[in-house]
């Protein structure tokens, strides 16, 4: 669970320049594929934060 709150945090960090309506799925996927690339994420760290991110949630918090 704390790497889930680690990368979600990372994530808002990256993204507050922006808009949420102005992330696109496109974002989100490269964010999830760098994640699995480069930090080596597991698949259920990767699976719940597709959901979040994918879903818009995330710019509510």
């Amino acid at each position: 669970m704390k790497n889930y709150v680690s990368n979600l945090n990372y994530f808002l960090k990256i993204s507050s320049k922006f808009k949420p309506e102005e992330i696109m799925q496109k974002q989100l996927e490269d964010f999830i594929i760098w994640l699995v690339d480069k930090k080596k994420v597991g698949s259920l760290i990767k699976k719940l934060l597709w959901q979040l991110l994918s879903n818009g949630k995330w710019y509510r918090y």
